[in-house]
């Protein structure tokens, strides 16, 4: 797989796949108030803790700690997801092309791709082809044309995916998160127990 830039002239005889408006809309939407959502819970956190930490059990205190990093992380991966909204995909007959949201373009074989069901990728290039329940973002002529290209890309189970591409080729935060996240339970279960413990 080689990255290329956008030329037009280049890519003139590719055919870009054209998701379904309102079902991208709608995504993103939700995307935004998610975000707006895990802002007020970051202030709301902060000044709760700096308001009644003096009056929190130390255990307390430490969970809170522990698991206030998720926010960030999950906010910024939230809006990772919403310039991913963006990418497109797109095939010449033989070639597969992925257009990144800031333009860049990936060339490859059909073969060359990963698919988890939901998101297609090559590269560290991420495509939607179906929403969190499956349900495909295209229209379904178009779902035909892709289906036929996905056909011969490479199966993943979404949590296969997850802990195997995506840690490999996603955002740096995206893999921080996956794993901070565990960890960060853990040692929460950890304090509680020891809490319960002493109890």
């Amino acid at each position: 797989m080689k990255e290329q830039y956008s030329d037009r002239e280049f890519y003139a005889n590719v055919r870009w796949f054209e998701p379904n408006t309102d079902k991208i809309k709608r995504m993103k939407f939700g995307i935004v108030i998610a975000c707006i959502m895990i802002l007020f819970a970051i202030m709301f956190c902060i000044a709760a803790f700096q308001e009644y930490s003096k009056k929190l059990a130390y255990e307390e205190r430490l969970v809170i700690l522990i698991y206030f990093p998720i926010l960030p992380f999950f906010l910024i991966q939230l809006v990772n997801t919403f310039k991913i909204m963006n990418n497109r995909l797109g095939f010449d007959g033989e070639m597969v092309y992925l257009k990144n949201y800031n333009g860049k373009i990936l060339k490859c074989r059909p073969s060359e791709l990963v698919y988890s069901g939901k998101i297609l990728a090559a590269g560290k290039i991420f495509i939607y082809i179906k929403d969190r329940y499956f349900k495909p973002l295209y229209p379904p002529e178009t779902m035909r044309e892709i289906e036929s290209i996905l056909s011969q890309a490479k199966i993943m189970k979404p949590f296969k995916f997850d802990l195997s591409y995506v840690i490999r080729n996603g955002n740096f935060s995206f893999r921080l998160y996956l794993i901070y996240a565990p960890i960060a339970m853990i040692l929460i279960a950890i304090v509680l127990l020891m809490k319960l413990w002493q109890n």
